[in-house]
């Protein structure tokens, strides 16, 4: 898979933190300077598309909560930037595998040997995935299988 000029290019960024106490002011300020710091590098990308992992709903614990509180303020954060497509997790494995039941060394062997990147993680990889899922829904390239096409319909369909 290309881009038009024959190259297809991708950055990565971690952004992490800690959380400073339970406590909702420092959770609401945490997620703030994290959405931040995400919306600053979107918009220098200047994307006309971001893809973005939907939630997992297999999670469980008190984890699932903070994901969730963290999930709606980035959504709300990157729409205001680009038009966002929310992509299942089982549909980036789907994407870089042909089976939304892959495992994540799988994906991760999928994606590397493909399109020859290396990434630290399988984090990474699955951003990949997702990058490559946004050029081809904005039309900027061709999915290379049955399954990456029907997903592309899929998506657009969903809106």
């Amino acid at each position: 898979m290309s881009s038009p000029e024959g190259v297809l290019a991708t950055t990565t960024q971690t952004f992490t933190s800690s959380p400073k106490s339970p406590r909702v002011a420092d959770r609401i300020e945490r997620y703030l300077d994290l959405t931040d710091a995400i919306a600053r590098a979107a918009r220098a990308a200047d994307p006309v598309l971001i893809a973005i992992e939907g939630y997992s709903f297999g999670s469980k614990g008190r984890g699932i909560i903070d994901r969730a509180e963290f999930g709606g303020i980035l959504r709300w954060r990157l729409g205001s930037i680009a038009p966002l497509v929310e992509v299942a997790p089982t549909v980036v494995k789907r994407w870089a595998t042909g089976s939304g039941n892959a495992g994540k060394a799988e994906v991760v062997s999928k994606l590397a040997n493909r399109y020859r990147v290396h990434f630290t993680t399988s984090d990474e990889f699955d951003a990949f995935a997702l990058a490559l899922i946004a050029l081809c829904y904005a039309g900027l390239v061709e999915p290379i299988s049955k399954a990456q096409t029907e997903i592309i319909s899929k998506l657009k369909a969903e809106g």
